[in-house]
């Protein structure tokens, strides 16, 4: 159980930090998107 604790929490930030470079993507081509349209 602990071991499976253990396990979880190290996997956590290769999960997160993936979603968040995904994220922040995202939102860096809307922002080019909207200012493209407003150009």
């Amino acid at each position: 159980m602990t071991d499976t604790t253990i396990r979880s929490v190290v996997d956590l930030p290769a999960k997160v930090e993936p979603a968040i470079v995904v994220g922040a993507g995202a939102a860096g081509l809307a922002v080019a998107h909207a200012l493209m349209n407003a150009g």
